[in-house]
This record gives structure tokens, sequence and C-alpha cells, in this order.
């Protein structure tokens, strides 16, 4: 069969011009706005090395030393007990307030998916309805982050090692920074990529299959695995298609920003404002995925609405906006 990419991307924009804009209603921007913005907010010890024995000890400073000579206030508070303790909450909080915004965010996908896959602008109801999908969607989302982190730091301390022979540095002179720098930048790319990958079909198709079949995180990849593997080629041409969609995107924004003077471009960046005047774009990638899924049969169409709609979306004919 012929996969097409073009054809999908058009069909979700009338999706688009059909919901928002035929009629237009304030109300229904500002909370599908609201569903896509918390939709999108998904992103004590020390160490002290002793020299072996016979290694030439003062011949430059340790990390340590290092470090407390670049930044000899920080090294002063973390002195203090009071000021450690404080550094220590603030790093927890931080951690618990990322925790919280992945967890809202999660349960926020599906929030925005069933205003897309239903054409409505509920926000209680779709929040209560796929409790469990946007649990299971945070626990992945979590679990997959920690498992990624983890691969970035061995890698990166792998290459660290590496680079100063194959041995732990006894100092920062001690590392060949240039080709540590290139090699991490080598090694990093296929788990960066892979790692891209994974997110967009977690939010383009898996999720899309969690909210049609009320199942969790797991069970939608084991059914989206076989199809991808079938025509893994043409998954990852949608991955660069989204990619160079979105530059060709931004770059038609920055002549509405200059003929604003830059009043658009204010707006754009503060949070709900933003995402309401963006909430076209984000509307129409939202209804691509189920839409390019849908073509490779009724088995995968995860739309509620008939095939024959899905065909000929309300008001398809109808000049776009």
């Amino acid at each position: 069969m012929t996969i097409a990419y073009v054809e999908p991307l058009a069909v979700a924009y009338r999706r688009m011009n059909a919901a928002l804009f035929r009629p237009f209603d304030l109300g229904k921007w500002f909370a599908i706005g609201f569903a896509s913005w918390i939709a999108s907010w998904s992103g004590g010890g020390s160490f002290n090395y002793q020299y072996p024995a016979g290694s030439d000890g003062d011949k430059s400073a340790t990390f340590k030393e290092a470090l407390a000579t670049a930044f000899p206030q920080l090294g002063a508070l973390w002195d203090d007990p009071w000021w450690r303790i404080g550094l220590i909450a603030v790093g927890l909080l931080i951690v618990v307030l990322g925790i919280l915004i992945l967890w809202i965010s999660s349960r926020g996908e599906f929030v925005f998916l069933d205003a897309v896959l239903n054409r409505r602008s509920a926000i209680v109801e779709p929040w209560r309805a796929t409790r469990v999908q946007g649990n299971s969607l945070f626990l992945w989302r979590l679990a997959f982050g920690l498992i990624t982190l983890f691969a970035f730091a061995l890698l990166s301390g792998t290459v660290f090692v590496l680079s100063a022979g194959g041995r732990i540095p006894h100092s920062l002179a001690d590392v060949a920074w240039v080709p540590f720098l290139l090699t991490l930048g080598l090694v990093w790319l296929p788990l960066l990529v892979t790692a891209l990958y994974v997110d967009l079909f977690l939010r383009h198709f898996v999720t899309p299959i969690m909210f049609r079949d009320r199942c969790t995180t797991t069970a939608a990849w084991r059914t989206f695995l076989p199809l991808l593997r079938e025509r893994l080629g043409a998954f990852l041409v949608y991955g660069l298609f989204v990619l160079v969609a979105h530059i060709g995107v931004f770059l038609a924004l920055i002549p509405a920003v200059l003929l604003t003077c830059c009043l658009l471009g204010c707006l754009l960046v503060l949070p709900y404002i933003g995402a309401v005047l963006w909430l076209p774009v984000s509307y129409t990638f939202r209804a691509y995925g189920p839409e390019f899924l849908a073509q490779f049969g009724p088995s995968h169409d995860v739309w509620p609405r008939p095939a024959a709609e899905r065909e000929n979306p309300p008001d398809a004919a109808s000049p776009a906006l």
C-alpha cells in the first residue's frame, strides 16, 4: 500500500478548522487550550577522590578542589550545615515538582486527546474517565525517563574514563576534553534520536490506542509494535515529516511576529495564553497521528466516529482558513 503523509495532515487541518472556526467559540478555545497547555508540561553525598599510592598528589587540583576554586561561595555555603539542609530541601522540592508536573501532563494528554477525537471541550469528565490511562502513562514516562537518564550517565561516564586513558582521572587536566566532547556527541546521538522517536510514537500513536481501548501503556505498545515492525521505514519517515512540518510552521511564524512588532511572540511565550493562541497548530498535530494511523486499516483507526465521516470530515470541502 502507498503510505500518505500530506493527506492525513490535510485532513487533520480540516478537522481543526471545523472544530475551532465553524463556528468560532472563544469559550471552547480557552477550554481546549487549557487541555493543550497542561498536556505540554511534558519537561547528599559528595564526590571525594583519593590519589592512589605513589601518585603526584600536588601536581594539580582534584575535582573537589577545582570546583571549590571555581565556585568558592558555593563551597562555603555547602560547608554550612543549615545551608546544606536548605540546598538539599530545594533539590528535593524540584524533584517532587517535576514528578507532579509529569503526572499532570500525562493526565492532560488524554483530556486534550478527548477534545480532538470527540470534538468537544470537556475537562472534568475526560480527566476522570481516563484516570487509569493517565496514571499508567505517567508511570511509564517516569520509568522510561529514569532509564534514559541512567543510560546517558553511564555512556558519559564511560567516555569520560576512556578519554583519560582508561582510568579515573586525578585532575581536570588529565582529561582530553576535545576528544571527550566529540566522542560524547557521537555516542549520545543514537540514544537521543531513539528517545525522541519513542516519545513521538508514544504521544502520536500509543496514547490514542490507550484512549480507544481503555488499556494501559504497555498493552497499547503491544498493539502498536507489530505494525511498527512491519512498517518501520514509514514511521521513521513520519518522524522526519513531523520535524520538517514544525520547522515550516516556525518559519512561517517569523513574519507574523515581525509584523506585530514582536507582540505576537510575547503573547505566545505567556503560560496558557500562548497555548490558546497556538491551539490551531497543536490541535492539527494532535489529530495528525490518529489520521496517519487510520490509513493502515480499521483495526488501527482510533477515531470514535464512523469511517465514512473520517474520509469526509465535517466542512472538509469548505475553504481552509
